[in-house]
């Protein structure tokens, strides 16, 4: 791997922290999540920023980004496209069936606020997501290879949201927690609104790079990248723990530990190294794992301590030498 490749990743991801200001590592996982193409979702309280961060990443990107607003009374076809009927004109006369796509046929789907819609408009994305395909009528039709999901959702026990199911919820390669800034920075973010720099224009932001460019250089460093025999032992040890978990109702799937790996991979690249280190499994375990875990509290009951299960466990697992 080229000593400056690592360099550009980092501009990118300081590009996106120049329109959003963030106390976490939100540009480097967004970045993370496109290049191993892995859906991204953003859980946090109204107006912290979630649904600029997905368009200002997407304009950096280049990408043709579609944003749909999540409703209770949106239904499936306002999301995937419908079957039309229209006349036939000549000699065949009669009706056929004309196939309008909806907006999930982009690069980037922005999903606003997915948990204030019900179970069956959720389970839409389902296909999309994990195929990058579209079946309507038992015809399929194809997304974009890289089609990207950016969903935000409000926190679970607000009043008008309803559950992800489960199925979903593992679709998602991260999800990361964005709360509310620090004091130093909201100062900064006021300043920013009384300059007019807020809210952001994002027709006005120039894509970083051009989208085969970033995708050749991003495929030729993952694929110089070691990830040692240890290493791949001790991200499935993470994983199985999970499931062996006493205080778990379940575990991460499968699909988590390629998520490790391969996010893992995409911060060694940050770094401008060519090896993946166990470091790089730890900074990433919380977002990758937090919401694939259910816990129980000693009642049976479930509880929202996924992040403080995920750290619990990360010290049990022993660090190979």
């Amino acid at each position: 791997m080229k000593k400056n490749t690592g360099a550009v990743y980092r501009d990118l991801i300081e590009r996106f922290h120049e329109y959003i200001t963030d106390d976490a590592l939100l540009g480097e996982m967004l970045l993370a999540g496109y290049l191993t193409k892995g859906h991204v979702l953003l859980e946090g309280p109204p107006g912290v920023a979630k649904t600029s961060a997905v368009k200002v990443m997407g304009a950096l990107l280049g990408k043709k980004t579609k944003r749909v607003q999540f409703t209770p009374d949106l239904m499936p076809s306002d999301i995937t496209g419908y079957m039309l009927p229209v006349s036939k004109s000549g000699d065949d006369k009669g009706i056929s069936l004309k196939f309008i796509p909806g907006p999930v046929f982009c690069d980037i789907f922005i999903a606003d606020e997915i948990n204030r819609s019900p179970a069956r408009t959720q389970s839409a994305l389902l296909e999309a997501m994990e195929e990058r395909i579209v079946s309507v009528e038992g015809k399929d039709y194809p997304l974009d290879e890289r089609f990207w999901v950016l969903a935000t959702e409000n926190p679970r026990e607000m009043e008008g949201t309803y559950p992800l199911p489960e199925a979903e919820i593992d679709r998602f390669s991260l999800v990361l927690r964005v709360g509310y800034l620090s004091e130093e920075n909201e100062i900064n973010l006021a300043k920013k609104y009384l300059s007019n720099e807020i809210p952001i224009d994002v027709s006005k932001i120039k894509p970083f790079a051009k989208r085969d460019d970033l995708i050749a250089m991003w495929k030729k460093d993952f694929k110089a990248l070691t990830f040692s025999d240890e290493l791949i032992s001790y991200a499935t040890a993470i994983v199985r723990k999970t499931r062996d978990d006493e205080l778990l109702r379940y575990g991460a799937s499968s699909r988590a530990l390629f998520n490790l790996l391969s996010i893992g991979g995409a911060v060694a690249v940050f770094d401008g190294r060519d090896y993946v280190d166990f470091d790089d499994i730890k900074k990433i375990a919380l977002p990758v794992l937090s919401h694939r875990i259910k816990p129980v509290d000693s009642f049976g009951l479930e509880i929202e301590s996924s992040g403080e299960n995920v750290k619990r466990i990360l010290e049990s697992v022993e660090v190979p030498r």
